[in-house]
């Protein structure tokens, strides 16, 4: 009826009101969720603070930084360092000898010098290559002195305690002679009376030691020879310096 319109429309204004609020509420709720949002921001920065301080107080280990056991260190230290070879220290010790020709030999077969000793093993043939001219290099020198008849002398002649020093090898009228030949091998790994190692093992004496030239030049009367080890240029200034016909 009429009379009854006013008074449902009158009990429905509150709801109205309410659903007029509903956004003030939602800015309520809102600004409490960002102030727990703030809250949780703020925990976070800080715990990022409590991590960056134990970060600089506690040193950064990595798995490589990790000290090794006793057994890992003795195991390690056998890979880098492993024991050096021992060789010997003569020819026949090594199995070889010069034949008539002055060519390297093996004492038991009679054939030429070999390279590979070892299979799958090039730093151990090396180093026995390497061992092996040692030797050669010595019996040059045996060679020098009771084959051609050259005197060893070291030089400087009056050398001090703290003065480099070597040798060399001259003719017994190396110091009256009126003509002087000076013979200086090369650099590397030869030594006084030789030209080539490589020639000497693979090839012979005479193509790759001085002895010939000294030989020859005694035949033609140049009765002085010097054969200078190691730093020619040093040597040959010394031996200039010390020489009868200089002084």
């Amino acid at each position: 009826s009429p009379t009854n319109t006013p008074i449902k429309m009158a009990a429905e204004e509150p709801k109205v009101d309410e659903q007029l609020n509903i956004p003030d509420k939602m800015e309520e709720q809102a600004d409490k969720v960002d102030d727990k949002v703030e809250v949780t921001e703020s925990q976070v920065e800080a715990a990022d603070e409590t991590s960056d301080n134990k970060d600089d107080e506690t040193p950064e280990t990595n798995v490589g930084d990790q000290p090794a056991t006793a057994d890992e260190g003795a195991t390690d230290k056998t890979k880098e360092e492993p024991a050096a070879p021992s060789f010997p220290r003569t020819l026949i010790e090594f199995g070889y000898k010069f034949n008539d020709n002055g060519q390297l030999r093996q004492v038991e077969s009679d054939e030429p010098f070999v390279f590979k000793v070892k299979d799958s093993d090039q730093q151990y043939n090396q180093a026995h290559y390497e061992a092996l001219g040692e030797v050669i290099t010595e019996h040059i020198y045996q060679l020098l002195e009771f084959d051609a008849k050259l005197t060893r002398t070291d030089i400087p002649v009056d050398v001090k305690s703290d003065e480099a020093h070597s040798f060399i090898f001259e003719s017994q009228d190396a110091r009256t002679a009126d003509k002087l030949m000076v013979l200086i091998h090369g650099t590397g790994v030869v030594r006084a009376g030789q030209w080539a190692r490589r020639l000497i093992i693979n090839d012979c004496l005479d193509s790759g030691t001085q002895l010939p030239f000294i030989k020859r030049s005694v035949e033609v009367q140049h009765t002085n020879k010097y054969a200078c080890i190691s730093k020619p240029s040093l040597h040959t200034e010394q031996l200039w310096c010390h020489s009868p016909q200089h002084q």
